[in-house]
């Protein structure tokens, strides 16, 4: 129990050791696919199932000097992130997690769990985690998902109500996100595309408010690699008529759209440019894109797209019935980017035939003859998105 000034061996060189964090009182570390703790246990830190403290500083409970097995090596565990007093690991990209539960994750309680829970199954795809006093964010497939509390809009999901399971992406999968930080229970930030970008509590000196409060319901760029990500340059998005399913196709792939709207293919009818849209996520007027995924709708022989990555993964799990054809392009959500026309989206009502139009004339006469805009959370009836006009 002596303080010391000068670095002392923990777990000896060539011990497997691959990741460590340190909480308020104890420290882990990832050894040959295992976790080892060690010291203070009064909120279940070492994660052994020995803690028999009320979850506060006791200095009668028992101590461990020395590191004692939390997990079991060879358990697949890549990551460990440790905050306050308790911890949480990357176990066969699933989540786990022991210690003082400020967050309402472990058991629905506000006490501690003295030995790992299982908060997300194996097989997740987690592939980054970091923990904080109140909250947990998760890397998977290159967007975030956050839980926890959420009364300052940490969460990053446009709401103040906290969970304690997953709820949707705060940046949709295949975003390029690579790594994420917490600070406490206010703000976090991503790693993005060369940049950086944040959500959640700023204080009352914030540079970026909306309206009169300090909170960013959403992720906006704050800092980045020079200015931030770098601004992608928007491309053609063309689109086809195929008069035998009556629906349209739409590619930024010119080959794609010469080679099938050639003069002597009657199946396929070329309609030109419709508008425009970004090959690689962007940000433009403190907004960030979000990706435009393509599905293959192979009963009705249509293309399907959806900025909505809830949608796009329950749709693409139907593999016998759709074919996942990954991310079209990148698109902004919201309507305060200067330079963007809204691009409606449609259906056929009783039947699964979607349109996409930018012409708001068009759009208006398809919603009088028997269409129904589908439009994305937060925007008006029929808008998914905003693109730049052709």
């Amino acid at each position: 129990k002596t303080q010391r000034v000068t670095p002392v061996q923990t777990i000896p060189a060539g011990g497997g050791v691959t990741g460590i964090a340190t909480g308020n009182y104890a420290s882990c570390a990832v050894v040959n696919g295992g976790v080892q703790c060690w010291g203070a246990n009064f909120s279940g830190q070492l994660g052994n199932g020995s803690a028999t403290g009320n979850g506060f500083i006791d200095n009668s409970i028992t101590l461990s000097l020395t590191p004692i097995q939390t997990i079991a090596a060879n358990s697949g565990v890549t990551a460990i992130s440790m905050d306050g007093n308790g911890a949480c690991a990357i176990v066969k990209g699933g989540l786990q997690c022991w210690g003082k539960n400020y967050f309402d994750l472990v058991d629905n309680t506000y006490s501690f769990s003295p030995i790992p829970k299982q908060i997300l199954p194996p097989n997740s795809g987690i592939e980054a985690m970091k923990t904080a006093a109140s909250k947990i964010c998760v890397v998977i497939n290159g967007g975030v998902q956050c839980l926890g509390y959420n009364g300052l809009g940490s969460l990053g999901d446009g709401a103040l109500d906290s969970r304690s399971v997953p709820g949707p992406f705060t940046i949709p999968e295949r975003s390029g996100v690579t790594n994420i930080h917490i600070a406490t229970n206010m703000a976090s930030c991503a790693a993005l595309n060369a940049g950086v970008v944040c959500w959640g509590y700023y204080g009352n000196y914030s540079p970026i408010k909306i309206g009169t409060k300090p909170w960013l319901f959403s992720v906006v760029n704050f800092l980045g690699s020079g200015d931030g990500p770098p601004v992608a340059e928007a491309v053609n998005r063309y689109r086809i008529y195929i008069p035998s399913t009556g629906g349209h196709l739409f590619t930024t792939d010119l080959n794609e759209y010469t080679v099938l709207t050639q003069p002597t293919n009657a199946t396929y009818l070329a309609e030109g440019v419709d508008h425009r849209i970004y090959k690689a996520a962007t940000t433009k007027n403190g907004e960030l894109t979000v990706p435009y995924y393509r599905l293959y709708l192979k009963g009705v022989r249509q293309h399907f797209w959806t900025t909505d990555a809830g949608e796009y993964n329950i749709l693409r799990a139907q593999s016998a019935q759709i074919g996942d054809e990954g991310i079209d392009g990148y698109l902004f959500l919201n309507a305060n980017v200067a330079g963007t026309v809204p691009l409606y989206r449609l259906v056929l009502t009783g039947t699964a035939v979607h349109h996409w139009t930018t012409d708001a004339n068009e759009f208006n006469f398809l919603i009088k003859n028997g269409w129904t805009g589908e439009g994305s959370v937060g925007n008006p009836n029929g808008v998914t998105g905003y693109v730049e006009p052709k």
